[in-house]
């Protein structure tokens, strides 16, 4: 019994020793600020959803997690770096494609081949998406917002279902370092997914995306020097790597240039501060394709798009915004973004504006598309002068699918009309109460909602 109890006081002991040390971990964790919660990001589980209310694309509002780790800077002498690029030795390989048009019968220079590009899908949330890292690679940023690797089967499912034209937004800004050198295998890893498209007989646009911020590109004359080193340096190095492609591929100067931040940032005023933004603006848009045209080889005649002030049909067809001179013949196209009517398209079914019902026989509803491709028509298409709506859609409305069908009808019927093709956005985001602009799912290669893809089909021939 002694010896029973001698070792029961010294288990006593012990347990008493362990929970004044517990105690003392957990005082330090709570005042360190640390919390040991997993971070469930929502990538693999379409059910979480954790990705960025993305239509508009502003990358100061975010409402997802940090998934990238900081990377080092490609050093030349590391060994691994060696190896990737004698593995991408060949990297500027063009693609030889024999590609077969749509009837361009009566149409010459743009309008031909706006003609061409039939309809569009843009491979939204994907070489977009942004984080904190910056200088390296960070090839991980490509499935951060939308969940999933680009894949050549999804360009295959696309095709099939009908979309001849690919637009793939790219942010720069998060694979440069302090000289704007882009990292090589961002630069690798964007050309392989253009490849994936020429390959298939498809048009394809790049452009340069989330980068509208101070540090980088700002369309005010305080940042203007600034905005002019860094877009002629992004430039020069893409149109390097694809000089000697085709006019299937298409360069963006910019997407949605704007003052960020600001009471103007989504709508122009009769103020100094907005005439001296649009002035930015045009005067990058003529950078962007000086730039391009001094690059030789079929850089001189590529198709070029430029965008007006946030990319609005209202600020291109202003006064202000310039065309930018060219020496190419008529190879400058206007872009536009549209998610019109807005009640519809893209207010959120929170909102007490929001509707989710399209009538094509109500001016509420069509009064908008019949106006701006009414006024685009008027101010450049009659002109020779070629137009891509390169954004466009309707979000989910708790499963408003018939009328987001007759929507995307009349809107790609509309602009077809008249010259114009449209691009469908999608972001990859089917559930919870973000911008749901998801059509294809990229995990499956399947397209989610079929009457709207039959919709966009029939009315863009």
């Amino acid at each position: 019994m002694k010896r029973t109890f001698g070792f029961y006081r010294q288990l006593s002991v012990l347990l008493i020793l362990l929970l004044i040390v517990m105690s003392f971990a957990a005082c330090s964790s709570e005042t360190s600020g640390v919390e040991n919660v997993p971070v469930n990001t929502g990538i693999d589980d379409p059910s979480v959803t954790t990705f960025p209310d993305e239509v508009t694309d502003d990358p100061s509002v975010t409402t997802f997690p940090d998934v990238v780790a900081d990377e080092p800077d490609a050093d030349p002498d590391n060994a691994a770096d060696k190896s990737y690029q004698q593995k991408n030795a060949d990297s500027n390989t063009v693609p030889v494609v024999v590609h077969e048009d749509d009837d361009v019968s009566g149409l010459t220079g743009a309008l031909a081949f706006v003609r061409k590009l039939r309809l569009g899908w843009n491979l939204g949330n994907t070489m977009d998406a942004t984080g904190s890292a910056k200088g390296g690679a960070n090839l991980n940023l490509e499935t951060a917002w939308c969940g999933a690797k680009t894949t050549p089967e999804m360009i295959d499912a696309l095709k099939e279902a009908g979309f001849k034209s690919v637009r793939i937004p790219v942010s720069w800004h998060n694979h440069v370092d302090e000289e704007f050198n882009i990292h090589p295998e961002w630069m690798a890893r964007v050309k392989e997914i253009v490849d994936y498209v020429i390959e298939r007989d498809m048009y394809c646009t790049i452009n340069i995306h989330h980068d509208n911020m101070k540090e980088y590109m700002y369309p005010t004359s305080e940042y203007l020097e600034q905005s002019k080193r860094y877009i002629a340096r992004i430039w020069e190095q893409v149109g390097e790597t694809f000089k000697d492609y085709d006019d299937h591929l298409i360069f963006e100067s910019l997407n949605e240039p704007r003052m960020v931040g600001t009471a103007n940032e989504w709508y122009l005023s009769n103020n100094d501060m907005c005439r001296d933004a649009v002035n930015c603006i045009n005067i990058l848009n003529q950078l962007f394709v000086d730039t391009i045209r001094a690059q030789g080889g079929k850089n001189s005649e590529r198709y070029l798009l430029v965008p007006g002030y946030a990319g609005q049909w209202g600020a291109a067809t202003s006064d202000d915004f310039v065309i930018p001179t060219d020496t190419a013949d008529n190879k400058i196209l206007i872009e536009v973004h549209a998610y019109s009517p807005e009640n519809f398209a893209l207010t959120a079914p929170t909102e007490s504006s929001s509707v989710d019902v399209f009538d094509e026989t109500s001016g509420k509803s069509v009064g908008g598309i019949n106006s701006m491709v009414v006024r685009l028509k008027e101010k450049f298409i009659d002109k020779g002068i070629g137009v891509v709506i390169d954004e466009f859609g309707s979000r989910d409305k708790s499963g408003n699918t018939e009328d987001r069908a007759k929507h995307a009808a009349f809107y790609v019927r509309k602009a077809r009309e008249a010259g114009i093709t449209c691009f469908l956005w999608d972001n990859h985001v089917f559930f919870g109460s973000g911008e749901r602009f998801g059509l294809l799912d990229r995990k499956t290669c399947k397209i989610r909602y079929p009457e709207i893809m039959q919709a966009l089909y029939d009315n863009c021939q």
